[in-house]
């Protein structure tokens, strides 16, 4: 994949599959997914639509979750106390229990990666999500250019 980009005729794509009950997509280049115009498309008509975007070097890495074109949870991955959307507090109760919250914990330390693996086990467990982690890396998914560099 990133020899496709990096040749200079792509600059964006997207590689799409199915894991139970849900279908995914993985971006490549210059997404659009974590957009309000790409969510609220996808979520339209009372779809849902959860978004992973993974950003390490820019954290943080962010979750929103649409449904029926709205926003309506969404926070930065180890930035669980700030969240927005039509429900913000969708996964306090969830958060909480896992320890990820109540915000006043000191993410400073090493903790910090376990808390944001904490969440993001929350965010898979709340909506059953599971990637297929074979498939994702090394399988042969379906791929469409979406922009032309």
């Amino acid at each position: 994949m990133a020899g496709l980009l990096a040749g200079g005729g792509v600059g964006s794509a997207v590689r799409v599959g199915r894991a139970g009950d849900w279908s995914f997509a993985i971006e490549y280049g210059d997404a659009v997914g974590p957009t309000s115009t790409g969510m609220g498309a996808v979520s339209a008509v009372g779809v849902e639509a959860v978004n992973f975007s993974l950003s390490p070097w820019h954290p943080p890495s962010m979750f929103t979750y649409y449904h029926d074109g709205d926003c309506i949870c969404s926070f930065g991955i180890g930035e669980e106390a700030r969240r927005w959307g039509k429900n913000p507090d969708l996964l306090v109760p969830a958060l909480t229990k896992s320890g990820v919250l109540p915000a006043h914990l000191d993410l400073r330390g090493a903790d910090v990666e376990r808390v944001r693996r904490l969440s993001v086990l929350v965010i898979e467990e709340h909506f059953r999500l599971q990637l297929p982690r074979a498939d994702v890396l090394d399988g042969q998914l379906p791929l469409f250019v979406r922009r032309e560099a």
